[in-house]
């Protein structure tokens, strides 16, 4: 029993560790020059080399549905014309907050070279395999010097 016990401390502390560098890592980045949601999702949207992007779009992980981001990159580039750099999930702070309550998920995306690219994010739920997402986002970047 106390090995049981040992193990499920050191899963919680091991979770608690790896969010608070996620945070860290997402405060250290320039602010965003844009923000895209679900509004802006198949629309294209025109950045400079350097420039940052977020995506910010409502979440809810209690229902079992998370989102997840990929970049598609034009098949003519050597490299992708933007990259994801840090995402994090913000839950309302309210002192009665209620369990379940619905969070943004934040997404961070660089303009690193000239190029097209789409930055695709899907709702789905992990263990669902073949199933199709909720929801899907797709934008476009056309990354210029």
């Amino acid at each position: 029993m106390n090995k049981w016990l040992i193990c499920g401390i050191t899963a919680v502390m091991a979770t608690l560790a790896g969010c608070a560098t996620g945070e860290q890592e997402w405060k250290q980045l320039p602010e965003a020059s844009r923000t895209l949601g679900a509004s802006e999702s198949n629309q294209t949207v025109q950045v400079r080399v350097g420039e940052y992007v977020k995506i910010s779009l409502k979440a809810n992980p209690t229902t079992g549905y998370t989102w997840f981001f990929r970049v598609d990159k034009d098949r003519k580039q050597i490299g992708s014309a933007v990259e994801l750099v840090g995402e994090r999930l913000i839950m309302p702070e309210e002192d009665n907050q209620l369990v379940g309550a619905p969070g943004v998920k934040e997404v961070m995306v660089r303009a690193v070279a000239p190029g097209f690219a789409y930055v695709i994010g899907e709702c789905k739920r992990p263990w669902e395999h073949g199933q199709r997402p909720a929801l899907t986002v797709k934008y476009g970047f056309v990354v210029v010097r």
